[in-house]
């Protein structure tokens, strides 16, 4: 129940709020259910539940009926379970909500608690217009609407609720009076610093140390708070911060509610200067404390290698072990699979995997964990896995149903088998063989809490751990794969994002939120080409294993519950977080990436120029080709203030590179944020390729000298957007804007079609830069299905001879050939389902299409 206080401040608000908000007045009609007219979010809805259920006025005649309509529902594996969710409706302005009715839905009331399951707890939240507040529990009854009496003004209303798996909702109601249109009340903001004259600017930089008092320009009544970095928040017209530390800076939002309940509000964006350098001087990225490390033995000291076999298949015919791993089949195994195939098999996954726990510190799976050994299952062979035939084709992570647990396993056919056998002659046997390994990893991911709604690190997170052992051992730093090149050639996309640059201008979220639409059963294209995979890159993983150290990759997938940065910044804090943010922005703008830095520089050298477009037909939007480039094209107006382009405006996390000519000895920029949470920073590298930073400014005066000279007279203003919590729809499709005026030591901006990330080159701004016909092939059947021939349109016969390769998402190569006329590649290039690169190159042109194999 409510505290005497909160209920006083609640009856103390709705006095306030409704004083100018009498029905007579304002209202538009009598009481109505005003969740029909509310938009819908949520913190997670299942892929096949329905978030639109909860306000489509359909209801039930019981909670265990499912309307044909659907219901919502949050079931997002067992790793969730327990976890509060939450159900959220908006409206464009505030309304009386007098009260609030759920109807649970459930699928099942099993004990121990699964699936979609009665409510252990709920509560209601509303918006005052700066903040949540707490309401109160709300009825968690079967079979009947819950209702909670409110009687608050506000345009938010959120329904949090757990149960011991999952929770779902049939019918969520919002009953009130409509209030009509209410007008924002403008406000303003100033600040004086250490007790001086007002100044109206939302820019200021300060020094360890000052007061800071900061205020807005508004009515009287109402009521105004602040809102800043740490969580910060206050009550009040104005706000007095003492004794500045670097932890205060960043963007403090002042914030208005008037009357009528409608809210407005204004930025102030603060930096404090780092007092132990000389203005200008160059800026050395300091160390993490804490860091993030793991390494499982730490949890599992005493793990030996498993002696038992989880018998949870009674189909099993057959079972050859070795070391931590099985391999178990059934009845109707294909015939080329013998122990020839089998034993080389078992050898390399216990080899891969042995380095993978001794010295990267991973654990192994839930069944080693657990005494069993980990276990591949022959798909095809007639187990109770599947229903396939022994020549289907086929390999991915799975899991069997054992004694009510699940236990994740790998699930391949007989081809990524007997592709280990000396005898084989596939000619992607090499990839065959990685890709055991790969679906291992996802058994041993499988199991670990975190990542749940981080599907994009489900990709990345994977091919880096791969990727490490193997340089680790060899020591050769070769080429990435093809894949990384995404995160690179187009920085403006966030870190967490699945799918890239969709075709609406909007990001994919950190689990493809915004990316799968259909017609009927046809899927549409909504994502680019080449940036649409940028999920496999493990760009991101390589700088946090350079960074933060190896261990912090297998951190976060034991402690990152749900997402990636916002786990990480729980340890790290909000401060560190932003600024690791920042620095993965800036060094990649100078290709800071150790021993990867040759291999990073080659990818975005053959991706220069690369036409970016709709994948394939269908497609959602046919948008205008953009040129690959990792700098932002700009427009200089007066006082030299440049505008970015709006396409390519960093989303949350995201970054812009703006090249700038320069000469003199020193650098001066004026930083002008127009959103929150926004860095600035100076960086090049020399000719001989030194590296120098200047320091992170969150707002004004952004300086650094020239001390050595830039490549090509060249410096890189990286304008980063540091925001690490996802928030769903807005934060999906919000980007994020600024200004930057050029103060001193900038003749003007550079080509943005130019290699300036290379400083080994002689580049003339004025050298004509290659791109690719953005015709230049097209692939058809696409999607297509496994056994089809692929048909390679080139439009007809070229002059010069092109080179058509074909590559996995890993990037390893399934085939290669020169072409000069439209070509068909044949099917056994195509055995597994999955997407596949398929690039020309020749003659200035470097073409790549996705192409999907079902």
């Amino acid at each position: 129940m409510r505290k005497s206080f909160l209920r006083y401040t609640l009856v103390s608000l709705l006095l306030l709020l409704t004083v100018s908000l009498t029905p007579s007045k304002a209202a538009i009609g009598d009481t109505l259910n005003l969740a029909t007219k509310a938009k819908a979010t949520t913190s997670f809805v299942s892929g096949w539940e329905k978030l639109g259920a909860l306000n489509d006025g359909v209801v039930s005649t019981a909670s265990n009926v499912k309307p044909s309509a659907g219901a919502y529902g949050n079931w997002n594996g067992e790793g969730d379970y327990g976890k509060y969710n939450w159900v959220q409706y908006d409206w464009d302005n505030a309304h009386l909500i007098l009260s609030t009715s759920v109807y649970w839905w459930i699928d099942n009331t099993n004990v121990p608690a699964a699936g979609i399951s009665k409510p252990t707890a709920a509560y209601v939240q509303y918006w005052d217009g700066i903040d949540w507040v707490l309401f109160d529990s709300i009825g968690l009854v079967l079979n009947t609407f819950n209702k909670l009496t409110m009687g608050v003004v506000t345009n938010k209303i959120r329904l949090n609720m757990r149960s011991g798996a999952s929770t779902g909702v049939i019918e969520w109601k919002a009953d009130g009076v409509e209030y009509g249109p209410c007008e924002p009340t403008p406000v303003t903001s100033y600040y004086r610093v250490n007790g001086g004259d007002s100044i109206n600017s939302p820019y200021v930089s300060l020094e360890m140390g000052d007061s800071l008092l900061l205020g807005m320009v508004g009515p009287d009544d109402g009521k105004y708070g602040w809102t800043g970095p740490g969580g910060f928040k206050a009550t009040g017209k104005t706000l007095l911060l003492k004794g500045l530390t670097n932890s205060n800076s960043g963007s403090y939002t002042g914030s208005y509610v008037n009357a009528c309940g409608s809210a407005s509000s204004c930025l102030l964006h603060l930096t404090i200067r780092d007092t132990s350098l000389t203005a200008g001087q160059a800026y050395a990225w300091p160390t993490y404390n804490p860091t993030l490390n793991y390494n499982f033995k730490d949890e599992f000291p005493a793990l030996q290698e498993p002696t038992k076999i989880l018998n949870d298949d009674p189909a099993v015919v057959g079972t050859i072990a070795s070391g931590w791993w099985a391999f178990r089949w059934g009845p109707s195994a294909n015939s080329l699979i013998d122990s020839a195939s089998v034993m080389p098999m078992l050898a390399r996954l216990n080899k891969d995997f042995a380095y993978f726990r001794d010295s990267l510190g991973w654990p192994p799976d839930k069944r080693a964990k657990n005494g069993y050994k980990s276990t591949v299952f022959l798909y095809g062979s007639g187990l109770n896995t599947d229903d396939a035939s022994n020549t289907d084709l086929g390999g991915w992570q799975s899991a069997t149903s054992y004694n009510g647990q699940s236990w994740p396993m790998v699930l391949i056919s007989y081809y990524p088998v007997y592709s280990f056998n000396p005898k084989c002659t596939y000619n992607d046997r090499v990839g065959q063989m990685g890709a055991v390994v790969h679906e291992g990893i996802h058994s041993v991911l499988a199991d670990l809490p975190g990542c749940k709604n981080a599907a994009w690190f489900h990709e990345g997170g994977n091919t880096w751990l791969q990727q490490e052992a193997e340089v680790r051992q060899t020591k050769v730093y070769g080429d990435m794969g093809f894949l990384n090149a995404g995160a690179f050639i187009a920085p403006f996309m966030p870190i967490e994002c699945y799918s890239g640059w969709l075709q609406d201008g909007s990001f994919g979220g950190p689990s493809a939120e915004g990316v799968n639409k259909f017609s009927g059963s046809q899927q549409i294209c909504t994502w680019r080409n080449l940036l649409g995979g940028v999920q496999y890159s493990n760009v991101f993983p390589v700088f946090l294993g350079l960074t933060l150290g190896h261990g912090s990759i297998a951190w976060i997938w034991r402690n990152c519950e749900s997402r990636v940065l916002e786990g990480m910044s729980k340890t790290l804090g909000e401060t560190q977080i932003r600024r690791l943010i920042a620095e993965y922005r800036a060094k990649q703008a100078v290709l800071d990436m150790g021993p990867w830095t040759n291999s990073m520089k080659r990818m975005m050298s053959s991706n220069m120029g690369v036409s970016i477009k709709s994948e394939w037909s269908p497609y959602d939007i046919n948008v205008p080709a953009w040129s690959a480039t990792p700098y932002v094209a700009t427009t200089m107006g007066l006082n030299k203030v440049l505008t970015p382009e709006a396409r390519t405006l960093p989303g949350w996390s995201g970054a812009n590179q703006i090249p700038l000519v320069v000469s003199g000895n020193e650098v001066v920029v004026n930083f002008m944020p127009l959103s929150r949470n926004m860095t600035c920073q100076l960086c090049y590298r020399t000719r001989q390729g030194v590296i120098r930073y200047s320091q992170v400014v969150n707002s004004g005066e952004c300086r650094l000298a020239l001390d050595v000279a830039p490549a090509n007279g060249v410096v890189i203003a990286v304008i980063t957007n540091t925001d690490y919590i996802y928030e769903g729809e807005v934060t999906r499709t919000t980007k994020h804007d600024y200004r930057l005026q050029l103060v001193k030591g900038v003749t003007s901006t550079a080509a943005v079609n130019r290699k300036w990330f290379d400083w080994t080159l002689t580049i003339a701004d004025l050298e004509p830069v290659k791109t690719s016909n953005p015709a230049s092939f097209e692939l058809f059947p696409n999607p297509m299905v496994k056994g089809q021939s692929l048909n390679v349109d080139l439009g007809g016969s070229q002059s010069k001879p092109l080179r058509l390769s074909v590559r996995d998402v890993s990037g390893r190569l399934i085939h290669s050939d020169i072409v000069k006329e439209n070509t068909v590649l044949d099917h056994q290039a195509f055995k597994q389902s999955g997407i596949y690169l398929v690039s020309l190159e020749g003659d200035g042109i470097r073409e790549v299409r996705k192409l999907i194999v079902e």
